[in-house]
């Protein structure tokens, strides 16, 4: 297979007209408002599984359980489906929050860390942008790379947000759509990746118990779609690849001890600052825990031996048995490679990252990019006045010069 690389590289961006954007966005608000009335016509049994009548588990983890429809006797083939049903610990906001990926890079970053068989992405075209007063709402066309179990991708628009029923209730969703263009060839006889079909929901309900209800509806056109060994060999890695639904709410929160990270350090960004920077701050924390005594969670005071470290994020000391480890994620200075490490955190900034407002920080971050878009856009006209100034200053010294001469 070649590099994934040049496969991303070949896509062009895609251009599309305002009225064929606008048909995009009436297409996912369709296809979303018909999978919330699908929903409750599926089968399940009084604890919440589905009926295992209609319904085969194929996978498992924690409260999520992924399934195939089974076939019908005696009925008319019908296209390869999965169901997932299950309950997430944690709030309705925390789960859009993980799954807004309107960036490349964020992408990358959410597919590293869920494990959701993603190998690379690219935005072909964005045509609903988040905003400051709706920030889960994003509608874009994708394409998707896929290794297991053959390679193969997707072009899909997507579309993300929160409706309200006519019972008042919030419903999260995230809607994967495959579409095709004219300017975007298949892969299939240049690197023998197959280009699929797929039309996937996902909907999510926040319950008075601090859970997250989930459904998954999704259908899959195979090459071999006739065949129903082949099927369910091609259905089985992708229920594995469902399994990363259970992960939005720890990626939620990982996402949020990187915003507060970055939102307290002096620095761009704190995981991939220079050596030498890195190693001043490191002798400044040592300098500091040196003059604090006690731990922040226990209160232990520190003797002249004892191990201790900072919390990075509020920075004060922190005992071994107080300290928790944590992942975080970003993406090197190249923009493709993810970078992870694991770094030291106190248990009150951690209960205080996750019950943070996931929708306030995702506020927070569209008014940074914006700060800083308008940050780069004057200093790009700076630099042009600058430029033209030089230029205006060289051209004056030239013909003062050319004027001597004569």
């Amino acid at each position: 297979m070649p590099s994934v690389n040049a496969i991303a590289e070949l896509l062009p961006q895609l251009e599309i007209s305002v009225h064929e954007g606008n048909m995009l966005v009436d297409l996912t608000e369709t296809l979303t408002q018909h999978n919330l009335a699908q929903c409750s016509t599926v089968l399940v049994t009084k604890d919440g599984h589905a009926d295992s009548r209609a319904w085969k588990e194929l996978r498992r983890k924690d409260n999520i359980r992924v399934y195939k429809e089974r076939a019908r006797p005696k009925a008319m083939p019908t296209t390869p489906s999965l169901l997932l049903l299950g309950t997430m610990q944690g709030k309705l906001d925390d789960v859009m929050y993980a799954i807004v990926t309107p960036t490349e890079q964020a992408m990358k970053i959410k597919s590293n860390c869920t494990h959701d068989g993603v190998i690379d992405r690219k935005v072909l075209h964005e045509i609903v942008r988040p905003s400051v007063d709706d920030p889960f709402r994003h509608v874009s066309i994708n394409w998707s790379l896929y290794a297991d179990p053959d390679p193969h991708d997707y072009i899909c628009v997507e579309a993300t947000g929160v409706v309200r029923t006519l019972r008042g209730e919030r419903v999260g969703f995230h809607l994967q759509h495959s579409v095709a263009f004219s300017q975007i060839s298949s892969f299939s006889e240049s690197h023998s990746v197959e280009r699929g079909n797929r039309s996937i929901c996902s909907l999510y309900r926040e319950t008075t118990a601090g859970e997250v209800q989930c459904y998954v509806r999704g259908f899959f056109d195979f090459r071999d779609g006739d065949n129903e060994l082949l099927t369910n060999i091609a259905l089985h890695p992708i229920a594995n690849q469902w399994l990363s639904f259970s992960r939005h709410i720890e990626f939620a929160h990982m996402k949020k001890l990187v915003w507060r990270l970055r939102r307290n350090s002096s620095d761009a960004d704190d995981f991939v600052m220079t050596a030498a920077v890195e190693e001043h701050k490191r002798k400044m924390s040592e300098a500091a825990l040196s003059r604090e005594a006690t731990c922040r969670v226990c209160h232990k005071t520190f003797g002249l031996l004892d191990r201790k470290t900072t919390c990075k994020s509020c920075e004060q000391a922190v005992c071994p048995r107080c300290r928790i480890k944590k992942r975080v994620c970003v993406l090197a200075p190249d923009q493709r490679t993810v970078l992870e490490k694991r770094r030291s955190f106190c248990a009150p900034c951690i209960a205080d990252v996750s019950t943070s407002n996931a929708r306030a920080i995702a506020k927070e971050e569209l008014q940074l990019q914006k700060q800083d878009q308008d940050r780069a856009t004057k200093l790009s006209e700076e630099q042009v006045i600058s430029l033209a100034r030089q230029r205006t200053t060289s051209w004056m010294a030239t013909n003062v010069s050319y004027r001597s001469c004569i």
